[in-house]
C-alpha cells in the first residue's frame, strides 16, 4: 500500500486540488456507457466505439493494475473567463494544451513515487486513453457525475481536468457515490441546443462542443440556436452553482493568450494556424474546421462589421469548403 502521507505532499507539490486513491476491486462496469453506445450516440467520435471494451470495465482493461490515483487538476481564472466571455473559446483552451500540462505532472508523480517504492508500475492518462475517467472518479470521494454529465466536486465546482494514474499497488476500497445536484435543473435549462435531453443523459451530437470540435460536417445554420462559441461551450458550467466555489488555478500555462479575438482569427492561413496555436487543443481541429466556426460565430453574433472580410477570403484562400460555407450563408 502506498502511504497516503507521501502521496499527500506530492499531490499538493504538483498544484492538484484533491486526489483520492482507489482499489479497482469493487469497480462495476460502465452499463450507461455500454447503453449510450449501444444507441449509438457518440457520433462521429468513432474512437469511442474503438476502444468501448476498455471503456467498460477498468478492471479486465487493466488488469496488470491494482488501483489508481485520482487527481484534480484546476483551470479557472477571472483572467481565461473574462477572456473566454470576449473571444468565444471555451474556458479550457484558453491556454496552453491540458493534455501536455496534467501529462507532465503525473509523469512526475509516476516517478516521484518509484523514488521510494522502486517496483512500482504505473500507467497515466489524462483524457488520453481508453478509461473512462468521469465513471471510475464518480466511486471516489472527489465527487459525482452531474445532471450536465459534467464531473462536479462540492468544494470546487467543475472547472477542473481529471487525470489517473493506475499502478500495481493495492489501494484503498472506493467510496459510494453521492450525488448534490438535488432538484436544480439550471444546466438543463442553459443548454441552448437542448443536448441535455434529460437529467443525467447527453446527445453529443446536439452538444455544442461536439459540434465545434469533433464534427467534421459542417452543422445545420438553424440547428445551433444562434450559439456564438467558436470552439467549445461552456453554457451548462457558467450556471452550476457549485462553479461559484471555483478557486483561480494559478496555473500560468492556463491563462489565456491575448491576441485570441476575431480580427486575428479572420487573418489566419494554413501556415500560420499552426504557429498561432502552438501548444493549444485548438489546433488540433485544424484550420479548416476552426475558420469555419468562427465564420459561423460572426455570421450569429450579427457581426457585420466584418461581413467584408469573410467574403474576402474567397480570394485568400482556395478552400472550395470555406468558398461553399460563405456563399450557403450570402453574406
Amino acid at each position: 500500500m502506498i502511504d497516503q502521507g507521501l502521496l499527500n505532499d506530492l499531490i499538493q507539490s504538483y498544484g492538484f486540488l484533491e486526489y483520492d486513491h482507489i482499489s479497482f476491486e469493487n469497480i462495476p462496469k460502465n452499463d450507461y456507457l455500454k447503453s449510450w453506445m449501444e444507441d449509438e450516440k457518440y457520433g462521429e467520435m468513432q474512437w469511442m466505439a474503438n476502444t468501448f471494451d476498455k471503456r467498460l470495465d477498468i478492471k479486465s482493461a487493466y488488469s496488470e493494475y491494482k488501483s489508481v490515483i485520482l487527481v484534480l487538476l484546476p483551470y479557472y481564472s477571472k483572467e481565461a473567463y473574462q477572456a473566454s466571455l470576449n473571444n468565444h473559446i471555451s474556458l479550457y483552451s484558453q491556454g496552453r494544451d491540458y493534455h501536455k500540462v496534467l501529462w507532465k505532472s503525473l509523469k512526475k508523480l509516476y516517478f516521484s513515487l518509484k523514488e521510494t517504492y522502486p517496483d512500482i508500475e504505473g500507467k497515466w492518462y489524462c483524457d488520453t486513453g481508453p478509461i473512462s475517467e468521469k465513471f471510475v472518479s464518480s466511486y471516489s470521494k472527489l465527487g459525482w457525475i452531474g445532471k450536465s454529465t459534467n464531473f462536479i466536486n462540492k468544494n470546487y465546482g467543475s472547472y477542473f481536468f481529471l487525470g489517473s494514474l493506475m499502478i500495481n499497488y493495492d489501494g484503498p476500497n472506493f467510496s459510494l457515490p453521492s450525488d448534490h445536484c438535488g432538484t436544480c435543473t439550471r444546466c438543463i435549462d442553459a443548454c441552448p441546443t437542448d443536448a441535455i435531453t434529460e437529467a443525467y443523459k447527453m446527445d453529443p451530437t446536439l452538444c455544442i462542443s461536439y459540434q465545434s470540435i469533433e464534427q467534421k460536417s459542417i452543422p445545420e445554420l438553424a440547428d445551433n440556436h444562434q450559439t456564438s462559441w467558436i470552439y467549445g461551450c461552456d453554457d451548462c458550467q457558467t450556471c452550476c452553482p457549485y462553479n461559484r466555489f471555483a478557486t483561480d488555478a494559478g496555473i500560468q500555462d492556463f491563462l489565456p493568450r491575448d491576441n485570441y479575438n476575431d480580427e486575428s482569427f479572420l487573418e489566419l492561413t494554413p501556415e500560420t494556424f499552426l504557429k498561432f496555436f502552438e501548444g493549444s487543443p485548438i489546433r488540433r481541429i485544424g484550420f479548416e474546421k476552426f475558420l469555419e466556426n468562427v465564420i459561423l460565430s460572426i455570421y450569429r453574433r450579427n457581426k457585420k462589421s466584418l461581413y467584408p472580410k469573410i467574403v474576402s477570403l474567397k480570394d485568400s484562400l482556395k478552400n472550395q469548403r470555406i468558398h461553399q460555407l460563405i456563399d450557403q450563408i450570402n453574406f
